[in-house]
């Protein structure tokens, strides 16, 4: 079982997942558009280009260049998906996984999408789809799941995946706990910055699971996240310098204590009264 004060170190990591999606292939696809006026994509797009509608949701789901609008977005991912195009799938799904403005959230939906992706391949939707089945999003929850598609994502060098495997290695869901194992993938993670998987090995080397005890990584990594903007990376940070802060201040008494009931236990010294005619 987890240690009460391992829970604080690592705390709600596995709900507080920050699932990194993929950015190569958007980028690749959208070179293309990049010097194409506005209009210009949204005739291409109407006219049927997978591409130019993608661009158009990326568009209202950014807000970069119109006006933001998800429900617009989600409507321009959905023509480039029935084309079927796995990103619009997968951008779709995150879409209505978290809902906004005019658009409702809908977990069936996301979760149905991310398997469409996923079974193409998608390591994001693969990462998703096992966040799907660990927390019940959309689908009833199954570790053992979970753990398959999360597998899946993090065998593509899916950092948030490798992340997200090793907290299920940790604490021993859909798994045999291995704490080896879950430094590994936390490892992996960490190659790519992944600010979570920091984090978490940073509190792997602050234990001593799986891993030789290590203060100073352990800080070293606390700060890394931190710098991130990781939040849980932060109050470690700050729980690790109090506690320095408060031990030193117990040494600091201690070390006054004794001088003073030192003082107390010496004999007052004899006092010599002299006279000037002596």
């Amino acid at each position: 079982m987890v240690a009460k004060s391992a829970r604080t170190i690592l705390a709600s990591v596995g709900l507080a997942l920050l699932l990194a999606a993929p950015v190569a292939i958007e980028e690749a696809r959208a070179q293309s558009n990049n010097s194409v006026k506005f209009s210009t994509i949204v005739k291409r797009a109407k006219g049927g280009n997978v591409e130019a509608q993608l661009a158009l949701g990326k568009a209202y789901e950014e807000g970069k260049t119109v006006k933001r609008d998800f429900l617009a977005a989600a409507n321009w991912y959905k023509r480039a998906l029935r084309q079927g195009d796995v990103e619009a799938t997968y951008r779709l799904a995150r879409l209505v996984h978290r809902g906004g403005g005019k658009l409702a959230q809908s977990p069936d939906l996301a979760a149905q999408l991310y398997r469409r992706a996923a079974q193409q391949g998608h390591s994001g939707a693969q990462n998703w789809l096992g966040f799907c089945y660990q927390f019940g999003f959309g689908l009833t929850r199954d570790y053992a799941r979970a753990v398959n598609w999360y597998r899946k994502a993090a065998e593509q060098g899916d950092a948030a995946a490798q992340n997200n495997l090793g907290m299920l290695y940790l604490s021993g869901k859909g798994v045999s706990r291995d704490l080896l194992k879950a430094a590994q993938l936390f490892r992996a993670a960490v190659k790519k910055r992944y600010a979570w998987a920091e984090n978490n090995l940073g509190g792997l080397y602050e234990m001593g699971w799986g891993v030789r005890r290590n203060a100073k990584r352990a800080k070293d990594l606390y700060r890394s996240a931190a710098a991130s903007g990781n939040g849980q990376a932060k109050k470690n940070l700050k729980r690790l310098a109090d506690a320095q802060a408060a031990a030193d201040a117990k040494v600091a008494a201690e070390a006054a204590a004794k001088a003073a009931a030192k003082a107390e236990s010496e004999p007052e010294p004899k006092r010599v009264k002299i006279t000037i005619e002596d």
